[in-house]
């Protein structure tokens, strides 16, 4: 998890512990039409309240060459899995609150592969000139 700057103790401990319950149902294959190797959390972010958690995921099923599942469909799943979910977080939680869980597509490798390529085409742009 990113130690995103002004977050408390509570709210990262609360972040790596949705995470750590989340990537191991996908894992263990508990949400349905969701292949583990398709789906990775890469960040929790956690309100300060406690009440609230986004859940990143990096879908690589749209990244790499396999048969793709729209990222829509793939989001929606995960949003109907999120009350299943979010009971395996309270059951390992000791605070009074459970954070609804909601999923967002992290999509920084698009943009990472978009600057490398961009990167590439400059420096082979300055090569021919040079």
């Amino acid at each position: 998890m990113t130690f995103s700057s002004g977050a408390s103790p509570r709210q990262l401990k609360a972040g790596e512990l949705v995470k750590r319950v989340v990537s191991d149902a996908l894992l263990r294959g508990e949400v349905r039409d969701v292949p583990a190797l398709d789906v990775t959390v890469s960040e929790v972010k956690v309100s300060p309240d406690l009440r609230h958690a986004t859940v990143y995921v990096f879908i690589r099923s749209v990244y790499a060459k396999m048969k793709p599942k729209s990222p829509k469909n793939i989001l929606a799943i995960l949003k109907a899995a999120s009350p299943h979910l979010r009971r395996l977080v309270a059951a390992q939680m000791t605070s009074k609150v459970t954070p609804s869980i909601r999923f967002l597509q992290d999509d920084r490798a698009e943009h990472a592969d978009k600057i490398s390529r961009l990167i590439d085409e400059a420096a082979a742009a300055y090569s021919d000139n040079a």
